[in-house]
């Protein structure tokens, strides 16, 4: 069957979509390849409203690559682009995109492949090596080529705060909005008028322990000479199972701070470094939950998914939102809530569009019990898009009876406010969250696991299961 491929991410606008450069071909089904997973509403647009009479399909990226060919994806790279973090990234969604497109050509009787996009998973070089042509459509946002080096020192209308404690004589300087780190460290840090305008004017003390984060160390800007202590602090997650190269480059090539022994197992086994434990660093226990426990609200958090490895797909937050969608319906007394990550709509991660299109999929399928996390919206009437509120996430988990996630570290946050979490991984691929999941916490690979799960009348068996795993974590967590 004669075969055109279209190659589109979320960051074109499908609604705009006209296909007279391929109406003077002969073919007989269009396929469309995406790292993502288009919605219902988005493949019903396509079907319906632009090409009601041909045949079509839809596949992703993630489909047509085996988990150990995405880890090489990114091996390689590395081993090119060991000095150049940028290139690496590059490197990496290249390989991925020419091993799609080869398998597709072994698959398809492909009569011509067009190229859509350059972004969020889509590398345009690599599909125009297989052939494909690019065409030129309506996108939500095009990049801007910076011709002139940009000084790293932020400009005055970006003031970043800086706040200070002290612990046995040492002065800590934290840069930044301390974030989720603030629960993990017993000390009472303060916002320093003085220590933030000094910043602002690149005046640093060499008696000051700075901490950056690795979510925030972009707004780390002190001199590398050797003249200044500076530690980048784990404010995450870091899966033991996950080759993240992106942690081994020079920006984030800084002594390691961790709050608890997870982060320091997954840091050891990821990059092969030593991190050292934060003085203060708070002894917490995991709580343990109620055999009854009522499930009358459901928080299902995403990861922050982007094109920065091979293993990560934009998708894997789609088949989440589709598995939510499927829970609402067949679970109508209970409410379900999708919690996007507040770096979702970066145009670098997965695109300024994300958001947006998850709202308009709920609104489409107008579930009364499917709905957009309350704290996604604009941040401001200039801003085009939609955005989730940073620093949010605590008044959801306390709302919440139980937390959905693939790998996020919003379970982790979750259990230890006493509310319970089960691991949802529906990629196919490797389980990043293992390093916890192997205390014997709930965890399930299909949408039919999960709905057995949730059964009203496995909900004692599933707390029991849960309790058992907090035994044991708390047994590894504070030694």
């Amino acid at each position: 069957m004669q075969t055109i491929v279209l190659v589109l991410s979320n960051n074109i606008v499908i609604s705009s979509l006209e296909f007279d450069f391929i109406d003077h071909m002969n073919y007989e089904k269009i396929v469309f390849l995406s790292p993502q997973h288009l919605l219902l509403n988005e493949r019903r647009d396509i079907e319906k409203k632009m090409l009601p009479t041909v045949s079509v399909e839809f596949i992703e990226y993630a489909d047509l690559i085996t988990d150990a060919e995405a880890e090489g994806f990114d091996q390689r790279a590395y081993e090119e682009y060991a000095d150049d973090i940028r290139a690496y990234y590059k490197k990496s969604c290249y390989y991925k995109n020419q091993r799609v497109a080869q398998v597709l050509d072994d698959t398809y009787d492909i009569l011509q492949g067009y190229v859509l996009d350059d972004m969020l998973g889509v590398n345009r070089t690599a599909l125009e090596e297989q052939g494909y042509s690019y065409v030129e459509v309506k996108k939500y946002f095009s990049p801007v080529v910076k011709r002139n080096h940009v000084s790293p020192k932020p400009s005055p209308c970006e003031e970043v705060p800086i706040f200070v404690a002290t612990y046995q004589g040492i002065k800590y300087a934290f840069i930044g909005s301390l974030g989720r780190v603030r629960q993990y460290i017993d000390l009472e840090w303060q916002f320093s008028k003085e220590e933030t305008r000094n910043y602002a004017d690149g005046i640093f003390d060499p008696t000051i322990d700075y901490v950056t984060t690795v979510h925030k160390v972009g707004q780390c800007h002190i001199p590398r000479n050797g003249k200044y202590k500076v530690h980048m602090m784990v404010d995450g997650y870091i899966p033991v199972n996950n080759p993240d190269m992106g942690l081994k480059f020079e920006q984030y090539d800084y002594p390691l701070y961790v709050t608890n022994r997870l982060q320091m197992d997954g840091i050891k086994n990821t990059i092969q470094k030593e991190a050292q434990l934060f003085p203060t660093s708070k002894k917490m226990v995991f709580p343990q939950v109620d055999s009854c426990r009522r499930i009358k609200k459901v928080l299902v958090a995403s990861n922050c998914a982007g094109p920065w490895s091979s293993l990560i797909n934009i998708s894997d937050t789609d088949r989440l939102v589709e598995a939510t969608a499927k829970l609402a319906m067949h679970y109508p007394d209970i409410e379900f809530v999708f919690r996007h990550h507040p770096s979702a709509d970066n145009p670098m991660h997965e695109g300024i569009h994300s958001v947006e299109r998850v709202k308009e999929y709920i609104e489409y399928l107008n579930l009364p019990n499917f709905i957009m996390s309350c704290n996604s919206q604009k941040m401001n009437e200039e801003r085009k898009y939609i955005s989730v509120r940073e620093g949010t996430l605590e008044e959801e988990i306390k709302n919440a009876d139980v937390v959905l996630s693939e790998y996020s570290n919003t379970m982790i946050e979750a259990a230890l406010m006493g509310v319970p979490f089960i691991t949802v991984n529906l990629t196919g691929r490797r389980n990043l969250f293992q390093s916890v999941t192997n205390f014997g916490f709930p965890y399930c690979e299909t949408y039919e696991a999960l709905v057995e799960l949730l059964q009203m009348e496995n909900r004692k068996v599933l707390w029991k299961q849960y309790n058992a795993a907090i035994r044991k974590i708390n047994e590894y967590w504070i030694s």
